[in-house]
């Protein structure tokens, strides 16, 4: 593969927009579980730091 195939623009190129959820489940985003799972993993974290 050459210099020139890599800068080449004749594929398209999806653009990603930010403010559209691309894959949900559940109705939540992605984003949105990973937010609820980090929470939860700080409180788990808290309550162990507690009980030593």
């Amino acid at each position: 593969m050459s210099g020139a195939d890599l800068l080449s623009t004749d594929i398209p190129v999806d653009i990603v927009m930010c403010d559209e959820v691309a894959w949900a489940f559940l109705g939540v985003s992605m984003a949105s579980w990973n937010a609820l799972a980090s929470f939860a993993l700080a409180l788990i974290w808290v309550a162990a730091l507690r009980r030593s």
